[in-house]
């Protein structure tokens, strides 16, 4: 008997981890961010990206699902240019990556919109800046820093 109550308790206390973990964040559901996105450029072997700064908007969805918005994010090389904007779909394949689709880009093709991102981080706390994101977007051969600091 009280080693199945050991068990219980230790399940118990166990089961808030387990469901922050299954939910990919520390900031809730449902909660629409607004906030500000950094500027930052990462170069290629023959290559440029960027992240415009600007104003940003961040949702924590259901089954690791994030939705994120973007002034524009650029890629330019001697052969390609492409712009993308707006709303990204975040789908997270582990708790630090996945991939980010943008809905909108200029001229840019539907493969193209689909970027590899990695090393996501979240830091929620109950101060004026709630929530600061920091991730890396794998555009082509280019890597670009994403840092976002937003409010509820």
């Amino acid at each position: 008997m009280k080693h199945l109550f050991a068990f219980c308790l230790a399940f118990a206390l166990t089961l808030p981890w387990m469901s922050a973990a299954t939910a990919g964040s520390n900031a809730g559901k449902d909660i629409l961010f607004n906030g500000t996105m950094e500027a930052d450029t990462g170069y290629g072997e023959d290559s440029w990206c960027s992240v415009t700064p600007g104003g940003s908007t961040f949702e924590v969805g259901s089954e690791r699902k994030h939705f994120i918005t973007f002034r524009r994010v650029s890629y330019n090389s001697d052969a390609q240019y492409m712009s993308l904007l707006g709303l990204a779909r975040m789908k997270f394949e582990t708790e630090t990556a996945g991939e980010m689709r943008f809905d909108f880009g200029t001229n840019t093709k539907f493969a193209d919109r689909v970027v590899p991102f990695t090393k996501f981080r979240e830091v929620y706390s109950d101060g004026p800046e709630r929530l600061k994101l920091s991730f890396k977007l794998h555009i082509k051969d280019c890597t670009v820093k994403v840092k976002a600091t937003y409010r509820d």
